[in-house]
């Protein structure tokens, strides 16, 4: 891409462009630090996420603030856009995960289930599904369209702290606090391998292509 976006425990996000390593923009409305800035997938719009208890959507072209989501007054863990740019998903510091939508702000769907905080979340390449990861040890699949809880991957024993697509959607691939990465089949929820070799705890897994 032509433009990367950062965030900070400065409260600020900012856009680079990637050739010259300018700053083109400071983005400023949170009043704690960030966890994490994304684009949308056909860069038009940001997010940023924070421990303040909000998301914020953000035009990409002039830096304006066009929306902030209020999520219990609790952190905000992980924050993506939906593959249409439609929605946005909400892991906090919470059971719960979130779907809201990018242009009116009310929540949508409550994915509920899990025992413990919810650390990532993520969307399916085709949007239709939604993966939560939780401090209970835990991954569970969920239709973006119902809410409802399709699975749960178990078998990490500890805290798991990533969750995360392959490309084709076919694969989840999970991160946590035991030491280990999983690989589960999304259709059927068994986990494929099992990836140990780590000292401490593994903090992010992704497949490749």
């Amino acid at each position: 891409g032509a433009f990367v976006v950062t965030a900070s425990a400065d409260a600020t996000a900012r856009v680079w462009r990637v050739a010259t390593g300018e700053c083109l923009q400071v983005l400023k409305g949170h009043a704690k630090g960030l966890s994490m800035a994304s684009f949308s997938t056909d860069e038009s719009k940001l997010l940023t996420a924070s421990t303040d208890g909000t998301v914020r959507i953000w035009h990409a072209t002039d830096g304006a603030c066009t929306l902030t989501l209020l999520v219990d007054n609790n952190v905000v863990n992980t924050a993506m856009f939906s593959p249409d740019g439609l929605t946005v998903l909400i892991a906090s510091a919470s059971q719960c995960v979130r779907l809201f939508s990018t242009e009116t702000g009310e929540c949508l769907k409550t994915f509920a289930g899990h025992d413990d905080w919810a650390r990532a979340a993520a969307f399916s390449p085709d949007g239709e599904l939604v993966a939560s990861a939780s401090y209970d040890g835990t991954v569970r699949l969920w239709s973006t369209a119902t809410g409802e809880c399709i699975r749960v991957l178990s078998g990490h024993t500890d805290w798991v702290r990533a969750v995360a697509f392959s490309s084709d959607g076919s694969v989840v691939t999970s991160a946590s606090y035991d030491g280990t990465a999983r690989l589960w089949s999304t259709a059927s929820g068994a986990c494929l391998q099992t990836l140990t070799g780590h000292s401490e705890y593994s903090g992010m897994a992704r497949a490749s292509k």
